[in-house]
């Protein structure tokens, strides 16, 4: 006598009904992300400045210096450069780097007895905060990724962030291991960190570093709950940046950083905003409006940002992935001076792997802001502000190209190596690329009813096309009134 249904019909029944409810879940999915949240269109944001579009330029001075001078130090040492073989892919994410070591032997000094800054001791820590292993949907673990930082890419710093929304039953126990792990990684030489990449379809991608817990848009789907989770216990200690603009176009959607609507929570939490990227930095020259960068966009809306380079690695390549490095200006490398500086935002993004550059303005008892400072207008000098930049390339195949000054959303004063006549010699130099940048800023470029910016833009030209920006330095204006917060504005 037959029983009605065998194993086998039970377990076909199974999987054909598994089947149709996945197909319905990927139908509601592909519905709710094509229909409900639109592909992105450029278009002006309503409310958005456009910043100050005068065509006033003012006369940039640049002087040639010595390493030891740019670098304020006389003590020598031979210096190793890394250069690439063969070909790199430096816009996906299985891009490679094979090193090969070169000698330059009249090159630079020990790093500890150096500082590029003036008026400080600050000197360059070099590291990515933008990587991803097998705990998501990169390879690999977070130990193996901190080891081939540290001992392979030779990097100083670096932050595993991976996405918790592949964390469904485990999520706690990921985040304290992760922890766990940065901790044991972590020393003189070594700063590891935790961090996770908040993935929403709708609102884009925010990378967070050692906050106290984990929100993945599964449990705060709407904007407005991850900014308020992160005002809240949970983004205690967090330092967070928004991660690849628009980069991802299955991502990108108009409601992406809700196009930078002001939260107060989430702008004190807020320290950067990648401006490089895999494939370099010139598609986020655009921003959401087609005419400005989305740093300068974000600026305009009162967002205290700096720039953030990252390598995005998902492979077995952590820090050796390509060129871009995020460069932290410190006195000395821990846990706690890395923090600090995300929480200052000290720091430059820069596609160059060596690069040490450092942007700043004098105020008027000539003491020196550095990059991500901020102060209030009535300490700048009554007349001209003097904005200096100093930079310092050991690679003589990174050969300068362009510097701009950037002040409230427009280019003040620029620089074409490529252009002067009288460049030619430093650029055929068989050494190091080394000078500074001066600009005497008029006081009146900068308003009183605002949160004025300022920050520099230096290019070099190689196969890689190399590019760095600096963080900006901030004014505030005796009028200036930080930007309204009229709650959330979501769809749903």
């Amino acid at each position: 006598m037959k029983t009605g249904f065998s194993a086998k019909r039970l377990f076909r029944k199974g999987l054909r009904s598994g089947l149709i409810a996945a197909s319905l879940f990927v139908l509601v999915f592909l519905v709710a992300r094509y229909g409900i949240m639109p592909h992105f269109r450029h278009a002006v944001p309503q409310g958005m400045p456009r910043g100050d579009q005068s065509d006033q330029k003012v006369q940039l001075e640049f002087r040639p210096l010595l390493w030891q001078e740019v670098l304020q130090t006389s003590t020598p040492q031979m210096f190793v450069i890394r250069k690439p073989r063969g070909l790199i892919v430096s816009n996906a994410p299985e891009s490679t780097f094979a090193p090969q070591e070169t000698f330059e032997p009249d090159a630079i000094h020990a790093r500890e007895d150096s500082a590029i800054t003036l008026g400080t001791s600050f000197r360059p820590y070099f590291g990515n905060l933008h990587t991803h292993t097998g705990w998501s949907d990169g390879k690999g673990d977070p130990a193996t990724a901190f080891a081939h930082a540290r001992d392979v890419a030779h990097l100083d710093f670096m932050a595993v962030t991976d996405h918790p929304e592949f964390w469904l039953f485990d999520q706690d126990r990921n985040w304290r291991d992760l922890k766990d792990i940065a901790k044991v990684f972590t020393s003189s030489t070594f700063v590891a960190l935790a961090g996770f990449e908040y993935s929403s379809p709708a609102f884009g991608h925010y990378t967070v570093i050692e906050s106290n817990s984990v929100c993945s848009a599964f449990k705060c789907a709407r904007l407005s709950q991850f900014y308020d989770w992160l005002s809240g216990p949970g983004g205690e200690g967090a330092v967070v940046f928004f991660s690849h603009p628009l980069q991802q176009k299955d991502n990108a959607t108009a409601y992406e950083f809700a196009q930078f609507r002001p939260h107060p929570g989430a702008m004190k939490k807020m320290a950067g905003i990648e401006v490089i990227h895999w494939g370099g930095y010139r598609h986020f020259l655009d921003g959401f409006s087609g005419t400005q960068p989305f740093i300068d966009e974000a600026l305009e809306l009162g967002w205290r940002l700096g720039s953030v380079s990252a390598q995005d690695n998902h492979g077995f390549n952590w820090g050796s992935g390509g060129t871009n490095r995020m460069v932290l200006l410190l006195n000395h490398l821990s846990r706690e001076s890395v923090m600090e500086a995300l929480v200052q935002r000290r720091f430059y993004a820069t596609s160059s792997r060596l690069l040490q550059f450092t942007a700043q303005a004098q105020l008027g008892d000539g003491s020196w802001l550095q990059m991500g400072q901020e102060t209030e207008t009535r300490k700048l000098p009554a007349g001209d502000i003097m904005l200096v930049a100093r930079f310092f390339e050991p690679d003589v195949d990174q050969i300068p190209h362009r510097f701009e000054w950037i002040v409230n959303g427009r280019i003040v004063g620029d620089f074409d190596f490529y252009e002067r006549s009288d460049m030619r010699e430093y650029m055929d130099s068989k050494q190091y690329y080394a000078g500074e940048l001066k600009l005497e800023l008029p006081r009146h470029l900068l308003r009183e009813e605002r949160l004025n910016y300022i920050y520099a833009r230096f290019y070099q030209r190689d196969s890689l096309d190399p590019f760095t920006q600096s963080s900006p330095i901030f004014f505030r204006g005796s009028n200036y009134q930080p930007p309204a917060y009229a709650g959330p504005k979501e769809s749903w």
